[in-house]
């Protein structure tokens, strides 16, 4: 049945670009990319027959498929010049030149071969087929050259790994030929495991000192083991299976009896001590002079280095499980030992010196005290990897890191770095702080869509006595710390999910997609360097985790407005407007420490009544940002109505420019970022109450 002409819609073409281009990537091999090619170009171009030549090492042609035709894989008389097309009339059956179609193959300005046919004789060589066939070899060529590179790189590893295997053969041969204790000595001394059987029954015949150290066994409990009895004391499975190997399977036997060269197979070693051994097999026949095979060989040491960091880890994390029970018990005992020291120390200030009991409530205090640093060495037990640290920049590690972090995101994710202006050193492993940045951005990876955005924040920042009681949990060291703030424009997460998002294997991710130690892992490290971790999300809106460090040196600290003869720096009447009680009340005690009257509200509509009802009493508004019903910036619009002069200050989880970005401020209105802090505040309200009008 004749093929049909080709078709010059451009529809039709780029739906038959799109079919070929899937079939490329599901092709498994470069013979098969190439009868792909040669089908296609017959296909498109209605012809009976056509040709894939590529270029050989010397610069000449090799017919390599073909479509329509018998042929093997040859030379191609002549070079690649201008009397190509009449060379390739007659391969194809054309009549004449004048009725072949080719076009190169051109991979970076260089031609790796061409794809030619002969035109259907009712159409002949027209404009819209020179379209197609170009279209067809701009779109294969690429492909091609890769997987021939592929091939070669195959190749070209094959040759090296049998000549390796070769190698140790001929080794072991020599040693043969020249004396056992030649022999004994090459397997005394080479480091990795070395294993020799005779034919037919694979018994040992010799294993070197390395292999019998990774078995765990002495050369009495190996020599002459047959393969079955190798089978049956040898725990040998593959790393998906539960259940040892038959003897049939095993690399050793297959060499032997099916004279099979095995390269490069995962194993699994089960020791006479319990433990399991990754291994990375090779094996081949040993044969005599006539071919015949009298034994073989196999080569096998631990696996890849790649692969033993990632059982470290996974142990790492295993711990890491194990601790959470302990953990648990040592953040109750904490609680409670909070409770007992802090109204212990209210009552000792209101005894004092010289009350009968002032002893006795010391004695109750001091044990709590001890009894906090048992919980404290406990809640260590999870934390044993061993860091290397030592004092670095935080800024140069993460613009170090930010190429590698581009990469991770992938095509269509942004990452934008937003970095202190000085230099904030901590001291802290400069890898594992790597770690931490890859787990972060990778989560929030997983957490946005194509045309999203991780940003990357450093700040330095004050965590003081007000900051450590709202966080009870957590025995907070007060002082100034580098803050790495880590914001995406994800979905989010909700409370239930925050509640667990440091877990050990806890995931929101499918099967197969994620593992559920990457936060657990963040937290073992910023928890061993002496850091915090804090996480801020609403869901459909984003997440930002914050990582504090502290710093290597005090640094000095920003002159504070301090009113005469006290802490007291203000007077004022402020109003709170947060949805989450603890913390509304942490800004509550802050600001009445400062010295300001506080009034308190849960949401945005129960401000404006507030406002409406106390009126001028009013002298500024502290705001969060992200709040069920009314938003904070429905909150201000409101107020610019009815109260113009009341300053409004915003506040939430991330970074004032994602806010901006979300949609949710505006880029002037001012802003503090939680987690923040007395001194924080102090900082910031000052100025917006001293100027007495509301910012725009």
């Amino acid at each position: 049945m004749p093929c049909p002409p080709p078709n010059d819609d451009p529809g039709d073409l780029l739906r038959a670009l799109t079919q070929i281009s899937h079939a490329v990537s599901n092709a498994d091999s470069l013979e098969s990319i190439m009868r792909l090619a040669a089908q296609q170009a017959a296909r498109l171009l209605g012809a009976e027959r056509s040709v894939l030549l590529l270029t050989d090492d010397a610069g000449g042609l090799r017919l390599r498929a073909s479509h329509g035709m018998a042929h093997t894989e040859e030379a191609f008389p002549g070079p690649l010049d201008e009397r190509l097309i009449a060379r390739l009339a007659p391969v194809l059956g054309a009549p004449s030149a004048d009725t072949v179609l080719a076009v190169p193959l051109v991979v970076r300005g260089r031609v790796t071969g061409l794809i030619a046919t002969a035109a259907a004789p009712d159409v002949g060589v027209s404009p819209a087929s020179e379209l197609i066939l170009t279209a067809l070899a701009d779109q294969m060529a690429a492909p091609l050259e890769n997987a021939r590179m592929a091939e070669e790189v195959r190749q070209a590893q094959l040759l090296v790994e049998n000549a390796r295997l070769y190698e140790a053969e001929r080794t072991a041969r020599r040693a043969a030929e020249e004396g056992r204790d030649v022999l004994q000595a090459v397997m005394e001394y080479i480091p990795e495991g070395i294993t020799i059987a005779d034919a037919p029954d694979v018994r040992i015949r010799l294993v070197s000192r390395f292999g019998l150290e990774l078995l765990d066994r002495s050369w009495d409990e190996v020599h002459g083991l047959t393969a079955e009895e190798q089978a049956a004391l040898f725990f040998m499975s593959r790393p998906d299976a539960d259940t040892p190997a038959a003897a049939g399977d095993l690399p050793l036997t297959r060499a032997v009896k099916e004279g099979v060269v095995v390269q490069g197979e995962d194993w699994v070693l089960r020791r006479a001590n319990g433990s399991s051994v990754p291994l990375l097999c090779d094996a081949g026949p040993i044969r005599d002079k006539d071919g015949v095979i009298t034994g073989g060989i196999m080569a096998w040491r631990e696996i890849s280095s790649h692969k033993r960091m990632q059982e470290q880890l996974a142990q790492a994390q295993r711990l890491q499980a194990v601790g959470k029970l302990t953990g648990g018990v040592a953040h109750e005992v904490n609680n409670m030992m909070t409770v007992v020291i802090g109204f212990g120390d209210l009552v000792l200030k209101a005894l004092g010196d010289t009350h009968h009991l002032r002893n006795d409530v010391a004695q109750m205090v001091r044990a709590a005290r001890r009894a906090a640093g048992v919980t404290q060495q406990l809640l260590a037990f999870s934390r044993q990897q061993v860091l290397r640290p030592a004092v670095i920049g935080v800024e140069p590690l993460i613009e170090g890191a930010a190429p590698l972090l581009r990469q991770l995101l992938g095509a269509g994710k942004t990452l934008e770095l937003r970095l202190s202006s000085k230099r904030l050193d901590v001291f802290a492993d400069p890898g594992q702080l790597e770690q931490v940045l890859i787990n972060l951005v990778a989560n929030a990876r997983d957490a946005i869509e194509a045309g999203g955005r991780v940003t990357i924040q450093t700040a330095e920042r004050v965590l003081d006595e007000n900051y450590a009681r709202s966080h009870p949990s957590v025995t907070v060291v007060t002082g100034r710390y580098a803050a790495i703030m880590v914001t995406d424009s994800g979905i989010g997460m909700n409370q239930a999910t925050l509640a667990r998002v440091f877990e050990p294997f806890y995931t929101t991710k499918g099967v197969g997609k994620g593992t559920g130690l990457g936060l657990a892992t963040v937290y073992g490290i910023i928890k061993q360097s002496e850091g915090y971790i804090w996480l801020y999300s609403e869901p459909g809106i984003g997440t930002t985790v914050t990582v504090y460090l502290p710093l290597t040196a005090p640094r000095p600290s920003a002159p504070q407005p301090v009113a005469e003869g006290g802490a007291r720096v203000g007077y004022e009447t402020v109003l709170v407007v947060e949805d989450e009680p603890m913390v509304r009340q942490m800004a509550k005690r802050s600001l009445e420490e400062l010295g300001y009257k506080v009034l308190e509200a849960a949401s945005g509509t129960e401000a404006i009544e507030i406002v409406e009802r106390n009126g001028p009493a009013v002298d500024l508004v502290l705001s969060d940002v992200v709040m069920p019903g009314m938003s904070a910036k429905a909150l201000s619009d409101a107020l610019a109505r009815s109260h113009p002069t009341v300053p409004i200050l915003f506040t939430s989880g991330y970074p004032g420019t994602d806010v901006v970005h979300q949609g949710l401020l505006s880029p002037d209105a001012p802003f503090i970022q939680k987690p923040f802090t007395s001194e924080d505040l102090a900082r910031t309200l000052r100025p917006l109450l001293d100027g007495n009008r509301r910012p725009k």
